[in-house]
């Protein structure tokens, strides 16, 4: 054990959520070609990773991956009258540098932002264009995540990369890992955030903020953003290079399911691939050539409302924290 501590090591310990491809096949109702095809993927994905990992320790790019983490209730309390309580939403969006293993945890509840592709843009956008300050000679980056459309793998977000892409003189690579086998650097992050949330009384989301910032001291604490409404912008609705970023359009063509990989340059082209040993190939569906870059405008003019049956609920949750932390859940707007 005095090993394993000093080495900041641990015991690897399975997922619970195994790959459903790979339960099928093992319950046998997958055919052995169509497994081949799934481990196949699985190694060139793997083959891909390490290639950009050379490459990002060389210099050449900066490797980023990043993911949500299971969202986590509010207040959080042992008691057993909060079993049955609706409570406050608090999500947790990281993006991990997988050779500095800085680790970049983007924190709201569910009354400063929404779920919604500009969401997930908004913050994208504004850690690259940290990212450049920092390393300004960097030109090109790599993100890995998994397929979720919402965050990682829809025209909202292609849009904005791309017209960042052109505007800072940048190339972005955005990589999708195979389903059933997404595991990244920034999972560690979010078992370090779990473990310190085990067993405590949280109160408020800045608790558990800094439970955040003190769950990793080696190699150096969580950079931990406490965001507000405020701070998201509106990326849908404005002018589209992409009408959609489906490489195909009759039956027979890919779909946005089976993209790998999407990459995006400073002429204002995106380049897609299905598979990782491929080339890239130009996405098609351009929607205009005279192209005009607008700045968005706030996502969240205010802050969001709640239901007032959640809003009740957390009222009578008050009964179990302390009084000072009762004005912060008396100024939830609700419906």
């Amino acid at each position: 054990m005095k090993f394993l501590n000093t080495n900041n090591l641990s015991i690897f310990k399975p997922r619970n959520d195994m790959c459903n491809t790979c339960i099928s096949f093992e319950s046998k109702n997958i055919s052995v070609e169509q497994y081949d095809v799934h481990r196949k993927d699985i190694r060139e994905m793997r083959e891909e990773k390490n290639n950009d990992i050379e490459s990002a320790k060389a210099g050449l790019c900066s490797l980023l991956c990043m993911d949500m983490q299971a969202v986590k209730l509010i207040p959080q309390s042992k008691a057993n009258a909060s079993y049955y309580k609706m409570k406050l939403q608090v999500h947790n969006f990281t993006i991990y540098n997988v050779i500095t293993h800085k680790s970049d945890n983007y924190v709201w509840d569910e009354t400063e932002g929404s779920l919604v592709a500009s969401t997930f843009a908004t913050i994208v956008i504004k850690h690259i264009k940290k990212e450049i300050l920092n390393t300004p000679n960097i030109h090109h980056f790599i993100i890995y995540s998994d397929g979720c459309f919402y965050q990682n793998r829809n025209a909202v977000l292609s849009n904005a990369l791309i017209s960042f892409c052109v505007v800072n003189h940048i190339t972005i690579e955005h990589k999708y890992l195979v389903v059933g086998h997404t595991q990244m650097e920034c999972d560690s992050t979010h078992s370090l955030i779990q473990r310190k949330m085990n067993n405590k009384q949280i109160n408020l989301p800045s608790q558990l903020v800094q439970l955040m910032k003190d769950a990793r001291k080696n190699p150096y604490p969580l950079v931990v953003h406490h965001l507000q409404h405020s701070y998201f912008l509106d990326y849908e609705n404005l002018p589209k290079r992409y009408s959609s970023i489906r490489p195909g359009n009759k039956v027979g063509d890919p779909t946005v399911n089976m993209i790998r990989a999407l990459a995006y340059d400073t002429t204002g082209s995106i380049y897609y691939k299905t598979c990782f040993k491929d080339e890239y190939q130009l996405l098609p569906k351009r929607t205009t050539r005279n192209f005009e870059i607008q700045q968005p405008n706030l996502l969240h003019p205010q802050r969001l409302t709640i239901s007032k049956k959640k809003w009740q609920h957390l009222q009578d949750l008050k009964a179990l924290i302390p009084a000072d932390c009762h004005y912060f859940y008396d100024n939830i707007p609700f419906e």
